[in-house]
């Protein structure tokens, strides 16, 4: 059963809570849903995160009993919002991380993880295909921007928005993390420990800078010849199965455990390869080990 994997502290009280990612099952967790949701949580997890592309508001209600169902929670919603409309079209924005706070009203964890998009095509590009994602002034103003919408969600709607980093905010030293993280109060970080690492950058440095703004961590594995890969699409597909990589997991999830309160959602995260909830149910499994 769900929950029997449940991680605890030395004290015996509860500790992190472990989530997987239903993007790894595309276009079925939508299509077959129960069929998806009993294949994870056969894997020991106690929630799954799901993309926005394939539940809307209106199905939030019958999707809250499908995971009830099967013992699961909703770790997190995952919406896609383009960086620079927060500064060229705020109420683009803010229209679509309504719906998020739309979705989540009946849930009981209300986590937005947003990802701030660029034009994928031009991530390899010195300048990310706009130059002023690299342009500290602008990066001010959109860094300003979203933290206002995650204000408005925490206090009307108890949402909270985490921000999911990928490659791109990792370019000249990591400047588009760095204007998030100095001009935002109450933005959160659901950091892809992958994504930083692969980019160059320690994440237990990161999490010590932001550890108050953290609950929430997408976790992957890579080998380090993925550092000098030349194309984000190379390295998307280079992630390898969890433990089976360079990424000091052991240490990793010490510094988890010292950093991070008992809330935190760690969220096994596998985007491509073969569909099956074994590789899930292996990852949650060396986790445990860990903590």
């Amino acid at each position: 059963m769900i929950g029997t994997n449940r991680t605890k502290d030395t004290n015996g009280g509860d500790s992190v809570k472990i989530a997987c990612h239903a993007v790894l099952f595309g276009e079925e967790i939508k299509t077959n849903t129960d069929q998806v949701l009993a294949k994870l949580a056969s894997t020991g997890a106690e929630g799954i995160e799901l993309g926005a592309r394939f539940f809307g508001s209106e199905e939030s209600d019958k999707l809250k009993e499908n995971l009830k169902a099967y013992g699961l929670e909703l770790s997190g919603y995952h919406m896609v919002v383009r960086l620079t409309d927060f500064v060229d079209d705020p109420e683009k924005c803010r229209a679509a991380l309504q719906k998020g706070a739309d979705f989540l009203r009946v849930m009981p964890h209300k986590n937005i993880i947003m990802t701030g998009m660029i034009d994928i095509e031009k991530a390899d590009d010195s300048d990310l295909g706009d130059g002023r994602l690299l342009d500290a002034d602008f990066l001010e103003r959109m860094a300003g921007a979203i933290d206002r919408e995650a204000q408005r969600l925490w206090t009307e709607y108890g949402v909270r928005l985490h921000y999911h980093n990928h490659s791109w905010e990792w370019k000249k030293q990591a400047c588009i993390y760095e204007a998030l993280l100095i001009h935002t109060t109450t933005l959160y970080f659901a950091m892809d420990i992958g994504w930083t690492a692969v980019s160059g950058f320690e994440p237990v440095e990161w999490l010590k800078k932001m550890r108050d703004r953290v609950r929430y961590l997408h976790l992957r594995d890579y080998k380090k010849e993925a550092i000098t890969l030349p194309t984000f699409a190379q390295i998307r597909e280079s992630y390898v199965e969890l433990g089976d990589g360079d990424m000091d997991y052991p240490g990793f999830m010490a510094e988890v455990k010292k950093l991070l309160p008992e809330d935190t959602w760690l969220v096994v995260e596998y985007e491509t390869g073969e569909v099956n909830e074994i590789r899930y149910q292996k990852a949650i499994s060396k986790l445990q080990t860990f903590l």
